[in-house]
This record gives C-alpha cells, structure tokens and sequence, in this order.
C-alpha cells in the first residue's frame, strides 16, 4: 500500500541511521509512519509504501 501526504511531526529521529517515527497527514488524517528516512522535514510531502500494524505503541505504519 503507497500513503501520499505532508509530514504534520517528527516525533523522532535517530541521526546515526535514520530511523525515524513521524506524523503523516494523509487527506486530513494523521497518521504514525515509523522506518528510516534519509532526509525528512516538517512541510514536506512524502510518499511511504508499507502496510498498516497494531503493536504495542498503537496502530502505525511501518515503511519499506
């Protein structure tokens, strides 16, 4: 599945590798995406391609 949207937070990211949980807004709604990212900033609009996941911080969507 391949989610468009701008990136609304970084909530963190790990400098080393790029590992990184961020806020997608997908049409007006948030949603977690967590993977590595190169480069990613607040405003920026992404495309993510992985699957939807419930574990133990919630629903999210790990990113390939």
């Amino acid at each position: 599945m391949i989610l468009s949207g701008t990136v609304e937070n970084i909530i963190f990211r790990n400098q080393d590798n790029g590992y990184s949980v961020i806020v997608l807004d997908v049409n007006g709604e948030p949603i977690t995406c967590v993977g590595n990212f190169s480069v990613v900033s607040e405003g920026q609009q992404i495309d993510v391609e992985g699957e939807y996941k419930t574990g133990k911080y919630g629903p999210q969507f790990p990113v390939r």
